[in-house]
């Protein structure tokens, strides 16, 4: 994932060039910020490879009883 453009000039872009981000923390920040930009962006994902659902204890998610997608869960 490479980081913007120098010609970019937005407030995003800035801070990605000052903070010196890495790869993985760009690449944490869109898994972060995708499901605000594409609603179910991980549902779908997960449908496409498990079509009849289930729970997800690993990536910190459980299937709810009146809720189609994936609901948080608190690991410890």
């Amino acid at each position: 994932m490479p980081a913007p453009p120098e010609s970019d000039d937005s407030s995003f872009a800035r801070y990605v060039r000052h903070a010196e981000l890495t790869t993985e923390e760009l690449l944490l920040i869109a898994c972060a910020l995708a499901p605000g930009v594409v609603a179910g962006f991980f549902d779908n994902i997960i449908q496409a490879y498990l079509p009849q659902g289930g729970e997800f204890p690993e990536f910190g998610g459980a299937k709810g009883n009146h809720h189609r997608g994936t609901l948080p869960t608190e690991k410890r």
